[in-house]
């Protein structure tokens, strides 16, 4: 299959480049930091608990400031340059010129790039789970796989809607400004809901009471997605949940197949 080879090109090359490693490091601080800091918090606080619950209810709840943009801000990273970059360089000519399609160049490209990003935080997680076994008073299997599996999704969907503005758009400057824009306009805009609550100022005349279906409204963005599928996979799904997670497999797959669509019949 030759999206396989693309995917297994861009790992090789990102291995060469020590961009696989930088990343490792990167979430074997963050999430090794984080499990500590929070232990380390709650030996102090006679009210906290050091328990795995407590720690993912931390980071996907009050803290999902912290997780959410450190996922995002390197999702976005690992594939803004993924066409872009061959395009400027001239190398895309040449690996279309093989035999591979336009859909396994963007299929290939974003599943070398995700496995690149699962690879890191596989070892962020392992040196979470390390100071959670060493560290914390109760350990829950189910509550630190939730925390990893989701979180790994939400960074697997950031990559994909790099990779769609990397294919739509033929400047990498232009990219990079693009997935700014994203980054700020998700956190700063939709998770503050400010954006959620002018909509629905705009139906119900009020910004304090909101209406049954703001949650669903809400978590169209994918951070809020995200944290309600951590909190139902712990305390038992709802109908918010399971819209919740079939909008974070949205987050994952449609990115991808609008990026298919603008390469497709796009100038190299």
């Amino acid at each position: 299959m030759s999206w396989r080879v693309v995917a297994e090109k861009e790992v090789r090359d990102s291995a060469r480049s020590r961009s696989l490693w930088v990343l490792m490091t990167v979430f074997a601080v963050a999430f090794a930091g984080g499990t500590y800091l929070y232990g380390f918090i709650a030996g102090l606080e006679p009210g906290l608990e050091s328990s795995t619950e407590a720690f993912v209810g931390l980071m996907t709840g009050q803290a999902s400031f912290y997780t959410t943009s450190l996922v995002a801000i390197v999702g976005l990273m690992t594939g803004y340059s993924t066409v872009v970059g061959e395009r400027e360089s001239g190398s895309l000519k040449l690996l279309l010129g093989l035999p591979h399609s336009r859909m396994d160049v963007v299929v290939g490209k974003t599943l070398g790039r995700a496995t690149m990003l699962t690879a890191g935080m596989i070892v962020g997680f392992a040196a979470a789970l390390a100071v959670l076994l060493t560290s914390y008073q109760s350990f829950s299997t189910t509550a630190f796989l939730a925390f990893a599996v989701l979180t790994t999704l939400l960074g697997v969907a950031y990559v994909g809607v790099a990779v769609l503005a990397s294919a739509s758009i033929r400047s990498q400057t232009r990219v990079t400004a693009v997935v700014v824009g994203v980054f700020v306009f998700l956190k700063f805009v939709w998770d503050s809901s400010l954006l959620p609550r002018l909509l629905t100022y705009s139906f119900t005349g009020s910004f304090v009471d909101t209406p049954e279906w703001f949650d669903y409204l809400m978590n169209i963005g994918p951070n809020p997605a995200y944290s309600t599928v951590v909190s139902s996979s712990l305390e038992g799904f709802d109908a918010v949940g399971y819209y919740s997670l079939v909008v974070l497999l949205l987050w994952m797959l449609a990115p991808v197949a609008l990026a298919y669509l603008k390469f497709r019949n796009s100038d190299v």
